[in-house]
């Protein structure tokens, strides 16, 4: 089977050349067992980045969605990136001809401007809020109580990183190298041959937050599998990678989004995604006893998003009476024109 680039991938209509458009749905950031990790800011490296700032209920989400839309709409590619915490909501999309981006940059993902005019620029929506002073004790007391339960869900998704660590550390006995070394050659010899445009990119494919989402599914990956258990894969995907790496073939790597020490998949020109399907090996009786309380712990962990969530929606309320959107959509529009000039 031969797979084309995205720039190779076209039909041709009426003796035009037409490339074919795709939409792709990732996770740049996740809340994880070494806390929040984010990769927002390298979306769209050697490219252009809009940088949004505003509080909640602005309209940010809003705005990247019109963009993306707009540009979706007049025959360009699009990345989704997904808020970890609330997939509805959206951090970032990356308009992939043009290689620009345009993202959240208010807290926890903070993004910051490098050359602010040439590599990046600010886009305030912050300034579209009215007078809230008013409801300054009652936000105050809102935002503490979210970080609150922040706290809490971190902490056990540390815990349950902890002991997937020791799960990890348990099964190493058992998992051959030779083995792990046959596996990574038969998968890179069924893709060393691809022609992969783009760049490096490290994301997420799942997100632990009120419910255990994984956006796999909406990408319409093609597939290249090998069999393996949790921690061998791990193993199998790192001698991958470095193949990868010695080869200079561009990829995405995806990393597990509990223990994000783990590379969960990998995926070439953001249509290839090379996966671990895993065996029914039986494991180690501790490993099974561990196993269940991690789940524990990421249900209490999902629990505690799901009343920062609420708390969130209460923070929302107070702003979206007091924003100008009509100011907002006069920005999203001023910024979709200018990044029609971008050549890409």
């Amino acid at each position: 089977m031969i797979f084309l680039s995205s720039r190779e991938h076209f039909w041709e209509k009426q003796n035009k050349l037409i490339y074919m458009k795709r939409k792709n749905f990732y996770f740049a950031s996740a809340n994880t067992g070494d806390g929040f990790v984010n990769f927002l800011d390298k979306i769209s490296e050697d490219g252009f980045m809009y940088i949004v700032k505003g509080g909640s209920g602005t309209g940010k989400s809003t705005m990247m969605k019109n963009i993306a839309r707009h540009f979706w709409e007049a025959g360009y590619s699009v990345e989704y990136y997904h808020c970890s915490t609330d997939p509805q909501s959206i951090d970032g999309i990356r308009i992939v001809e043009k290689n620009v981006a345009v993202v959240d940059g208010t807290a926890p993902h903070i993004v910051n401007p490098h050359i602010v005019g040439v590599t990046h620029k600010i886009l305030d929506v912050g300034q579209f809020i009215g007078d809230v002073c008013s409801e300054k004790n009652n936000l105050k007391t809102l935002t503490t109580e979210k970080s609150k339960h922040y706290k809490k869900m971190y902490g056990y998704l540390s815990a349950a990183k902890m002991i997937d660590d020791i799960n990890f550390d348990i099964e190493m006995d058992g998992i051959s190298g030779n083995i792990v070394a046959k596996k990574a050659k038969d998968v890179f010899a069924k893709i060393k041959n691809i022609d992969v445009q783009g760049q490096n990119k490290t994301l997420f494919l799942q997100s632990i937050n009120t419910h255990f989402v994984d956006l796999e599914k909406q990408n319409n990956f093609k597939k290249v599998v090998f069999s393996a258990g949790r921690y061998e894969a791990f193993l199998v995907f790192k001698k991958l990678l470095k193949m990868l790496q010695e080869n200079k073939i561009c990829h995405t790597k995806i990393l597990d989004s509990l223990n994000p020490e783990f590379i969960h998949a990998i995926i070439l020109d953001n249509k290839i995604i090379i996966k671990n399907i895993k065996n029914n090996k039986k494991t180690n009786k501790i490993i099974e006893k561990n196993n269940i309380l991690i789940k524990k712990l990421i249900k209490n962990a999902e629990l505690e998003v799901t009343l920062s969530r609420r708390i969130h929606g209460q923070i929302e309320d107070i702003y979206v009476p007091k924003v100008d959107f009509a100011g907002v959509a006069n920005l999203t529009q001023k910024t979709i024109e200018e990044i029609e000039k971008f050549e890409g």
